[in-house]
């Protein structure tokens, strides 16, 4: 079972995505990790910058600790080596979420379904 969480993740950057309606939120950790994800208008989520937020990735169902939560089931497709950093690309039914690490995330596979349960601190 694969089971990961960030914690301390403060949001540096929001911008509409090019895509409309849709808006790209970047959160970063003193660790390094770099969070970057989507959300549509409609879903009726608010972030600021400087809100701090956690990420939890995990192999069975997460469940949203309130309603200020962006949880879901994405498909890792990808994993890139770039800049010194692994990239690891999922999509949750078309909403991207990217996540930047200096060193290897464990238990992470390709083409393999998670759930990921963003929420506020």
């Amino acid at each position: 079972m694969t089971s990961l969480k960030f914690e301390n993740l403060e949001i540096s950057k929001i911008s509409p995505s090019i895509i409309p309606s849709v808006f790209e939120s970047i959160a970063r950790s003193p660790a390094g990790l770099e969070v970057t994800f989507e959300f549509h208008a409609k879903m009726q989520l608010s972030y600021k910058e400087g809100e701090k937020l956690s990420l939890s990735i995990s192999s069975q169902r997460l469940e949203p600790s309130g309603p200020s939560s962006l949880c879901g089931k994405a498909t890792l497709y990808s994993i890139k080596q770039k800049e010194g950093k692994l990239i690891y690309l999922f999509s949750a039914g078309g909403l991207i979420l990217r996540l930047s690490s200096p060193s290897q995330l464990e238990g992470l596979e390709v083409s393999t379904d998670y759930y990921f349960c963003i929420d506020m601190v």
